[in-house]
């Protein structure tokens, strides 16, 4: 891989300690006065956003997030299931995949102004962010992000001197990854239901084409009844065990989903490593270290991003919902969806950073900081209270709400975490969840 020395940034607080190399501190935590404003802003957006589709995942089987519950499907559900598929679903993440790059480049610029090996530190870092992963997916919910960024944060380190322009042709070329995969499977099969497609269910549909006899439509049509009985079953195990079960039953069958969850990363990695690498341009190509300066651009890319995401997407939402659509149809809509997410989560970043440094909307931008400098800790927040809520140790709403009364639960603890962000940070100077990791990674060196 190519190499370039990484962009230096404009002159910080933390200049002065590093002017002179035989003066160099040792690396501790960034503090709270050297942090860039804007990227807490993001990452406290990202965070409230992905609340408003994992509230849906909180509170349902994973095999059916949004079917709503007999007798509690109400008329505006299905406008809030395509909202939520167009807007919010696999945006947000990418937001956080975007961030999480970046803050892998400014840590190994830090390190390297610094004269610390970068390897044995981040090495640390992805360690506990692991371990924190893995706890939060057995105690709280097996879909966590958090370990999968640890996963994959591992071979992001070998392209951390990667050219600018290499980068976003690594990143296109992984993004085309699953979209091969999903090429390879769907056409050489019979078109599925869309529904089996949004729930990834294209392994179990692989089977050779068989002669069009009805011999083989009646053996075709029994294998499909097959599944959607194994399917119900897996459905009715989850509400039973999530809202009646035992903490142990619950912790076993949690513990069934975290397997699945890691081993999915196989699929959809590609997406999210994708998106490290965008991240990683960001700053090698001097954009962040200069984001003001670069406004002209970044409203470019917003437009641009704004028009490939709306196509993609709503490529994605037609395929999805279309009545007896082909290989090809079905195909196209993964491809859009897959693209178009990215993309439009590129023009919501744009979108904040022009709002950002327009001035106008500064004041309610600046009360998303606040959840982004702890933003592993609210995510960590969310799952607890909706375990409370859902599960039967709690109030054991599982399987029982609708998609409009999930949504409400978002706005409320949304809402909720913006104060009680502000109210943490006004004593502590980090998240617990974060302090604790500052801790293992620097052990024990205060912030600077």
């Amino acid at each position: 891989m190519s190499s370039g020395a990484p962009p230096r940034p404009a002159p910080g607080p933390e200049d002065a300690a590093t002017a002179d190399p035989g003066a160099r501190p040792a690396l501790g935590a960034v503090a709270p006065s050297q942090r860039l404003h804007v990227l807490d802003v993001l990452r406290g957006f990202a965070i409230l956003g992905i609340l408003f589709v994992n509230v849906h995942f909180y509170s349902r089987p994973i095999y059916a997030v949004f079917r709503a519950p007999d007798g509690r499907a109400g008329p505006l559900d299905g406008l809030v299931e395509s909202l939520t598929t167009f807007l919010v679903a696999e945006k947000f993440f990418s937001i956080l995949s975007v961030l999480f790059g970046l803050g892998m480049a400014i840590m190994y610029q830090r390190a390297t102004d610094r004269g610390v090996r970068f390897g044995p530190l981040y090495l640390r870092r992805l360690a506990g962010l692991f371990a924190i992963g893995v706890a939060h997916a057995l105690l709280l919910y097996a879909g966590d992000f958090i370990g999968n960024y640890a996963l994959l944060g591992l071979p992001l380190y070998f392209f951390r001197n990667v050219r600018p322009r290499a980068l976003l042709a690594w990143s296109a070329a992984f993004l085309l990854v699953p979209c091969l995969i999903m090429a390879q499977g769907m056409l050489a099969r019979p078109a599925a239901a869309p529904a089996a497609v949004q729930a990834g269910a294209a392994a179990a549909n692989a089977a050779p084409t068989p002669a069009p006899t009805d011999e083989a439509r009646q053996a075709q049509e029994a294998r499909r009844q097959q599944r959607r009985e194994a399917l119900q079953r897996r459905i009715d195990e989850s509400v039973a065990v999530y809202g009646r079960g035992t903490v142990a039953e619950i912790f076993r069958l949690r513990a069934r989903e975290v397997v699945f969850q890691y081993s999915s990363l196989l699929f959809v990695g590609w997406k999210l490593f994708a998106m490290f690498l965008v991240g990683l341009w960001c700053w090698r190509s001097g954009l962040v270290p200069a984001l003001e300066r670069r406004l002209p651009f970044v409203r470019r890319v917003m437009w641009i991003a704004l028009l490939v995401g709306l196509v993609g997407c709503s490529l994605g939402l037609y395929g999805e919902r279309a009545a007896g659509g082909g290989a090809a149809l079905q195909l196209g809509a993964f491809v859009g969806q897959e693209f178009g997410a990215p993309a439009l989560a590129l023009f919501y970043m744009a979108a904040l950073v022009l709002l950002y440094f327009g001035g106008v909307a500064r004041p309610l931008l600046d009360a998303l900081a606040p959840v982004g400098r702890m933003a592993m800790s609210n995510y960590a927040f969310q799952s607890l209270v909706c375990a409370l809520l859902f599960h039967s140790y709690g109030l054991g709403l599982f399987g029982r709400t609708s998609n409009l009364e999930n949504v409400l639960i978002a706005v409320a603890l949304g809402v909720a975490q913006v104060f009680l962000s502000r109210a943490w940070l006004r004593r502590f100077a980090f998240g617990p969840l974060e302090w604790l990791l500052r801790r293992f990674v620097y052990r024990g060196r205060p912030a600077g």
